[in-house]
């Protein structure tokens, strides 16, 4: 698998916060990115990286590769990826999404804070 291909499938992953919670072997899932009407696709060229950052890259996605975290893209869209050093050393991977993100038709249904289904619960009865 090449690194370009591997690198257009990371959507954050090493963010904790912002992975995807699928059972474990589940691969059916799949995402779409819905588009400004009359978009085609996003694409960025990747700009030059120094050999440490490209080392730092293939090795966080040969990693969660085998872990079975990522697959191979069939996306028509790319960004560029690149590396900012943590201040506890090593490298924190970073994808610039700035071209997909101006032509993303914005969410019709927003996601509700967690604070806001907690007081809407306030007057149901839960059974377990």
């Amino acid at each position: 698998m090449t690194r370009q291909a591997v690198l257009a499938v990371a959507n954050v992953q090493h963010r904790k916060s912002l992975r995807a919670r699928v059972q474990p072997g589940c691969t059916t899932k799949r995402y779409e990115i819905d588009l400004v009407p009359g978009t085609k696709s996003c694409v960025t060229r990747q700009w030059p990286l120094s050999r440490d950052q490209v080392k730092a890259i293939d090795d966080f996605f040969e990693s969660r590769r085998q872990a079975g975290q990522v697959r191979e893209s069939k996306s028509p869209h790319s960004a560029p990826t690149f590396c900012v050093k943590k201040p506890q050393g090593g490298w924190r991977i970073v994808h610039a999404y700035n071209k997909l993100n101006d032509a993303t038709t914005p969410a019709q249904t927003p996601i509700p804070r967690k604070d806001v289904i907690i007081d809407d619960q306030e007057h149901h009865l839960q059974c377990s």
